[in-house]
């Protein structure tokens, strides 16, 4: 319990940044490298180690038979742009007030309930863009497994042996690129053997095998329910996650890659919707997969080292402006951080 509580003030300090100049004047020395790091991977969402540029998140779980990467982004939610102000909020305010003061509260909760209350007036929620899944095809006897968060870097790594050689793969977040890249090594002999890449998502979806990546299209459907607001076919949404910089055969399955031969591969992700963050509103002039393959176009124009030493480079310096010392040494001796 005390490791996960560290983990989720750490996981906030990486996804969000913290400023605090005086703090950062006042201690010049270099910070320790901080890393929390694991022997296994994560058993469920909460102990997926994150990254995050702020537009674009995922949470890696460091799994292999598949490696499961959940990936979210800023604008993508359920329901459409509405007035849910209560009209007949101001009217009622006063008798709602003399109701409180008589300590007729039971009255005054009742005439609340119906003026005061937004109409609609329940949110709807946040929506997840899905999951990418990597499989490995089996542990072929796994051993020396580590999962880690590099702090400062704002990079997960997962790494382990099997009786083929050693895989390793490490995710970051760009905000320079806009990206989430993901690079795969392995040392097997003959080098990646039927490795299968697959997105998915509940709901509305469409996945297609296309132009060496992935694309996931659809569009959020609200239900009726009261409180919710008007149904119907609101936010569309589109991601693609595409294989870039590799020597090895990539084959086209209808909604799955297959990776074979080749020692490296990155593979690039991005995602959008139509949604207008300027107007608060849809455009349906927003063409969201249009957007992603610029995003990714503009990306894959770059090696994997460029994108990650672009992101180190923007990354760091946001992490290292407050340092928190409470004395003591720092080790990293064992799992948890």
């Amino acid at each position: 319990m005390y490791n996960l509580t560290i983990f989720k003030l750490l996981a906030i300090l990486v996804i969000f940044g913290i400023s605090c100049p005086a703090a950062s004047a006042a201690n010049s020395k270099e910070p320790p490298d901080l890393m929390l790091w694991y022997d296994r991977p994560a058993g469920e969402w909460d102990e997926a180690l994150p990254v995050g540029n702020g537009r674009l998140g995922a949470m890696v779980f460091g799994r292999s038979t598949p490696e499961r990467i959940q990936v979210n982004e800023e604008s993508l939610w359920g329901g459409s742009n509405v007035n849910n102000n209560n009209p007949g909020a101001l009217e009622n305010l006063p008798e709602i007030r003399r109701l409180i003061l008589d300590g007729r509260i039971p009255e005054a909760k009742e005439l609340a309930d119906e003026h005061l209350l937004g109409d609609p007036w329940i949110d709807n929620s946040y929506r997840t863009f899905g999951d990418i899944y990597i499989d490995f095809g089996d542990d072929a006897g796994q051993r020396n497994y580590r999962r880690d968060l590099d702090l400062r870097k704002g990079i997960v790594g997962v790494q382990y042996d099997t009786d083929r050689g050693q895989r390793r793969y490490e995710v970051l977040s760009s905000a320079p690129d806009d990206v989430v890249a993901i690079r795969l090594t392995t040392t097997e002999e003959g080098g990646f053997r039927d490795v299968e890449l697959g997105m998915s998502r509940p709901g509305n979806v469409t996945v297609e095998a296309v132009d060496h990546g992935l694309t996931l299209t659809g569009q959020v459907i609200d239900e009726e329910a009261e409180g919710h607001g008007p149904p119907g076919e609101h936010m569309r949404f589109a991601s693609r996650l595409m294989v870039s910089e590799y020597d090895g055969t990539v084959t086209e399955n209808d909604t799955t890659l297959v990776l074979n031969g080749g020692e490296s591969v990155t593979l690039l992700y991005s995602a959008a919707t139509d949604y207008d963050l300027s107007t608060m509103d849809f455009d349906r002039s927003i063409d969201p997969l249009r957007v992603t393959r610029q995003i990714l176009s503009e990306a894959s124009r770059k090696p994997y080292e460029t994108i990650r030493s672009n992101h180190i480079a923007d990354h760091r310096p946001m992490m290292d402006r407050v340092v928190l010392d409470l004395g003591g040494r720092i080790t990293n001796s064992g799992p948890g951080g």
